[in-house]
């Protein structure tokens, strides 16, 4: 595979923004937050320290100060060559700007630098993941696991590898490995959730509730809890959840949404449906869905007028909504009968 080299990028940034570097008169930081005031008289001090460019490329990525952060996190491992962090930050800089050829391709100096290195081999891991290249990410995770078979962030890497290939049952199998070893593993629980979930499977709730025990106020995990009465036709358990939900997060849009959907199709509440419906539109006046729905819903109780209007919006948000063009035109042909 060709690579652009990351390093004509870094030798730019260390030209640009070397804004507190070697500035000897301390009274200039005086003006800048104190910990990077104090972080940048570190560096006056002593201008090889790699702790100190570390920390302060830290401050900088917290502030979203991308640019100068890759200065200090190349300065960091030019310093502290040795040491796989200096490597692994760098990497996820990279990572994070999606430059994943210039991430990999540091990750692979700190593997030759440091082959067992759990951290870079699983780093190296999730590169192949992201690349969808099973057989060498399983070969990265294998390594991690001879070196330390407790390992739960590797027997979820495979449980999501064999998620994506359609493998099922290993899917489950290694995420429960991740779970074993980690009870408090919540991502994991919830990708357990939603393969019960997708054979309407009631495990799924079993699962759901380990997340919320692992986290109590995760919209996620009561949204999914919620979507699965829904599904399988426990409405009330379902509005329930929803009214969690909004207790949590009032601005919650698909709550609401999805409220006024049961009332409109299950309960034949029109009126309460066209006010869910609202309520999210008031949230997010770019929810087309809501849109559509609330124009169906007053298309029911036969006000065509609003319905159109309704309908209307949803083609002001996205004017390719085929099903808002059809409404509409089926409305105007009857209007013209």
């Amino acid at each position: 595979m060709t690579r652009k080299t990351f390093l004509p990028f870094i030798i730019v940034t260390i030209i640009l923004f070397s804004s507190c570097n070697g500035n000897k008169n301390k009274e200039k930081y005086a003006k800048l937050p104190e910990e990077l005031a104090n972080l940048c008289i570190q560096i006056d001090e002593n201008p090889q320290d790699a702790s100190a460019y570390s920390k302060r490329a830290q401050y900088y990525l917290k502030t979203n100060l991308l640019d100068s952060a890759y200065y200090d996190a190349y300065m960091a491992l030019k310093f502290d060559s040795a040491n796989p962090e200096r490597y692994i930050f760098l990497a996820d800089l990279f990572f994070m700007q999606a430059q994943f050829e210039n991430s990999e391709e540091i990750l692979e100096k700190a593997y030759s630098k440091a082959p067992k290195n759990v951290d870079v081999i699983m780093k190296l891991a999730e590169i192949q993941l992201y690349y969808k290249r099973y057989t060498e990410m399983n070969d990265f995770l294998n390594k991690a696991l001879d070196i330390d078979n407790r390992n739960p962030q590797a027997f979820f890497m495979k449980g999501y590898a064999y998620k994506e290939q359609g493998d099922t049952m290993n899917a489950i199998r290694n995420y429960n490995k991740a779970v074993d070893q980690n009870p408090a593993y919540y991502d994991a629980y919830i990708q357990l959730g939603l393969l019960y979930h997708a054979r309407h499977n009631p495990v799924a709730l079993d699962y759901y509730n380990n997340a919320l025990n692992v986290q109590p106020q995760s919209i996620e995990a009561h949204y999914n809890i919620a979507m699965f009465y829904q599904e399988t036709g426990n409405f009330q358990k379902a509005k329930d959840r929803y009214q969690m939900i909004l207790q949590i997060n009032k601005n919650h849009k698909w709550s609401y949404h999805n409220l006024g959907w049961i009332a409109m199709e299950n309960e034949n509440k029109l009126d309460e449906a066209i006010d869910d419906f609202s309520k999210a539109l008031a949230i997010d006046k770019n929810f087309m869905e809501a849109a559509y729905n609330r124009g169906v819903a007053y298309e029911k109780k036969g006000d065509k007028k609003m319905a159109v209007e309704s309908y209307n919006l949803a083609l002001k948000i996205n004017p390719e909504f085929e099903m808002a063009l059809q409404r509409i035109h089926v409305l105007e042909v009857r209007k013209g009968k």
